[in-house]
């Protein structure tokens, strides 16, 4: 073996590049396959699904944001208690 090998000959050898997506009937059945899929589920999306009227909606909504800001607002509460309780634990030491 001789001190100077070429660049190429480093270079181990490669399997040939896959075949490029799409070409193989393979991935065409799943492509319809998807297709299909989606039609039906687009399909059932849009005749199906009962959807809330805007009344419905909005009131929902209003309770939602209701029930949020009292959470909060007992979870601020508790936080106040027990951070005057731990201040006051503290100041013994």
């Amino acid at each position: 073996m001789s001190l100077y090998t070429g660049v190429a000959q480093l270079v181990e050898q490669r399997s040939p590049k896959p075949q490029v997506a799409g070409s193989s009937p393979a991935t065409r059945a799943m492509r319809a396959k998807l297709l299909k899929l989606w039609k039906e589920y687009y399909g059932e999306w849009r005749e199906k699904v009962e959807w809330p009227s805007f009344p419905q909606l909005f009131s929902t909504t209003v309770t939602v944001l209701v029930g949020s800001l009292l959470l909060a607002i007992v979870i601020g509460l508790i936080d106040l208690v027990f951070s005057t309780v731990m201040r006051g634990v503290y100041s013994l030491f």
